[in-house]
């Protein structure tokens, strides 16, 4: 809290640490961010570098208060600000710090930016705005929640209902007797029965078309993960609790006390009851089974495949077949987030005084421990592109450090979180601000580029990041209005306009009203996180430069061109070879060779960036 009386909280941190053990487990939201610190590899030396100036936006708070930070993907959407005070309205930012919209007073709920929508209050009723505060769905709803897989829960009159993106109703609920609605994961959605009978009260699964798909027969049940789903046919729990696949059947009996399938590790699933610990790998097949009395605790790592293991407050590891690499005598061990190292921490009163506690352990035939300079303490968040979130306990104060041990970003935060998709959250003095990664820097052919895209207005702050993975269909059709916005000056008029169920982002939107996209599939879709392939990334830079001209009056695609010099124009699409011949011709579009256009391969953001700056230097 800082003089003003300000107190900001941090709840977008998606993993939660258990103290002690380590463990790792992802979570939509938690509330205060916890104490970070830093892990080194064995070769690592402490050092410092003060680097170039940091690129933060701070956000101007209107009043003094508490306030939660509510956000599942800063990079997804304007970020919501919740005040803590029922009656001030809360707030979205953009990634540059600017307002967007206030949101709500009172909130039932954490909401945060999904499917290009995000939640509003209004008068006491509930809609939802895009990312430049375009009313989307009117407010006529008692309640809203965020959209998830294409789909909001609301409540209206008494019902509740599933709408799509559009505000169209895609499932009454309460017309079916279904209550409970968690929201969809791939493609299935956890439901209990409210009619009379055999099944009243029991939870199963329906998929998007509504139909049953997972029967009605558990007490208790949560998300799909990669395929398998956790059920329980007892409130309690106790000896009631297993897994099914997505057509009900049976890959764990429901007979343990619990089932963990949240690890990012997608072979293998751990079953717990009092007496065992059981691994299983998703098929079914039972690996190991560990008794209680030989280890009380067993978790599967989620890089490497190794087997955390504690007994009496001691934790070691094994391999798969249950061999001990390191031996039982740390009070935590866990991965690191880098493939081949491990973190961990000596038994508190076996160190001795002046020495460090934390340090790593490489995953070699040594398997030595070397503990962290200047008394650093890991707590729960592994490195993240590039770098890893440190406490200095010196100054209690947060920085970011590289994996040779520099700081990346010196210690200044009294918060901070791991980086992702290129920002993340910081807190400094009761000021809150989005910080980028200074280690996220595109490639040094293409920096200029970038460089001058981003002083031209061209690149969105959501685009402007992790440059060397490949772009999306979201991102490029972002690029793609904000080149033709620049380059005729206008706004492109969209409000109106929701072709897709999977998205109302205002950046797809727009670029359907101006013809750069149709869809994907029959048209219905998106498909928005897809990667793009360079034959789509054509046709819409094709489109976006034909609606430039047609709005400008200037023309730049002057020749039509042809494939004929490419030995892989075979492979081009039929409604790609026109755009493709056009821009080659232009020079704005270069093939991956002399002889080769690689039409189905993907594109990086940075490549994108460059095509972006050399259509708009033709109008220019």
């Amino acid at each position: 809290m800082d003089g003003a009386g300000r107190e900001i909280y941090l709840r977008s941190a998606p993993i939660e640490m258990q103290e002690r053990w380590g463990f790792t487990m992802k979570r939509r939201l938690i509330g205060f961010l916890l104490s970070c610190a830093m892990l080194l590899p064995q070769s690592m030396v402490w050092a410092s570098a003060s680097g170039p100036a940091l690129d933060i936006s701070w956000i101007e708070l209107p009043s003094s208060a508490a306030w939660d930070v509510i956000a599942d993907d800063i990079t997804a959407g304007p970020v919501c600000f919740a005040h803590d005070d029922p009656f001030e309205m809360s707030q979205y930012y953009d990634l540059s710090g600017k307002p967007v919209e206030t949101g709500f007073a009172y909130r039932p709920g954490d909401y945060y930016f999904s499917c290009g929508l995000g939640v509003i209050e209004r008068d006491g009723k509930y809609g939802y705005i895009d990312a430049e505060g375009n009313l989307v769905i009117d407010c006529i709803y008692d309640a809203g929640y965020t959209f998830e897989d294409g789909l909001a829960l609301v409540e209206k009159d008494g019902e509740e209902l599933l709408i799509d993106v559009s505000g169209k109703t895609f499932m009454n609920l309460s017309e079916r007797q279904l209550n409970d609605y968690s929201g969809f994961s791939e493609g299935f959605c956890a439901v209990s029965s409210e009619a009379e009978g055999e099944n009243w009260g029991l939870t199963g699964y329906i998929d998007k078309n509504g139909e049953l798909a997972v029967p009605m027969r558990y007490m208790s049940a949560f998300d799909f993960h990669d395929g398998i789903v956790v059920v329980r046919e007892y409130y309690d729990g106790k000896g009631s609790t297993g897994a099914v696949d997505k057509e009900g059947n049976v890959i764990i009996p429901c007979e343990y006390d619990d089932v963990e399938n949240y690890t990012a590790n997608k072979n293998y699933l751990i079953a717990t009851d009092e007496t065992r610990s059981d691994i299983y790998r998703r098929d079914g097949t039972l690996l190991h089974s560990f008794p209680k009395s030989q280890y009380d605790r067993v978790r599967i790592g989620e890089i490497n495949d190794l087997i955390f293991v504690e007994k009496n407050y001691r934790c070691g590891c094994l391999d798969m077949d249950g061999q001990e690499i390191v031996p039982m005598m740390y009070y935590v061990l866990q991965e690191s987030g880098i493939d081949g190292g491990l973190i961990a921490q000596k038994v508190p009163y076996q160190t001795p005084a002046g020495t460090n506690m934390w340090g790593t352990i490489a995953l070699d035939d040594e398997m030595a421990f070397v503990p962290f300079p200047d008394e650093a303490a890991y707590v729960g968040f592994p490195f993240s592109e590039g770098s890893i979130v440190v406490k200095q306990q010196s100054t209690g104060k947060y920085g970011y450090m590289d994996q040779t041990g520099v700081w990346v970003v010196p210690p200044q935060f009294d918060q901070a979180k791991s980086f992702e998709n290129g920002y993340e959250l910081v807190c400094q003095d009761g000021r809150i601000g989005i910080l980028k990664n200074p280690l996220d820097l595109p490639s040094p052919w293409a920096a200029g580029a970038v460089s001058t895209a981003r002083e031209l207005g061209l690149l969105p702050r959501q685009v402007d990041s992790c440059y060397t993975t490949a772009i999306t269909r979201q991102h490029f059709s972002e690029l793609m209005v904000r080149l033709v916005e620049t380059a005729d000056g206008k706004k492109i008029d969209a409000r109106s306009v929701l072709p897709f169920t999977d998205t109302a982002d205002i950046a797809a939107r727009k670029a359907y009203a101006a013809g750069i996209v149709t869809g994907t599939g029959d048209g219905t879709t998106f498909s928005p996180d897809a990667s793009i392939t360079r034959e789509q990334m054509a046709a819409m830079l094709y489109r976006a430069i034909q609606y430039i001209q047609k709005q400008t009056g200037r023309s730049v695609l002057t020749e039509a061109g042809n494939l004929a010099g490419y030995a892989d124009a075979g492979q081009v699409s039929g409604w790609a070879a026109d755009s493709l011949a056009a821009l080659t011709a232009s020079g704005i579009l270069q093939g991956t060779s002399s002889a080769t256009l690689s039409p189905k391969d993907t594109t990086t953001v940075e490549q994108a960036i460059l095509l972006t700056l050399r259509a708009y230097q033709e109008f220019s």
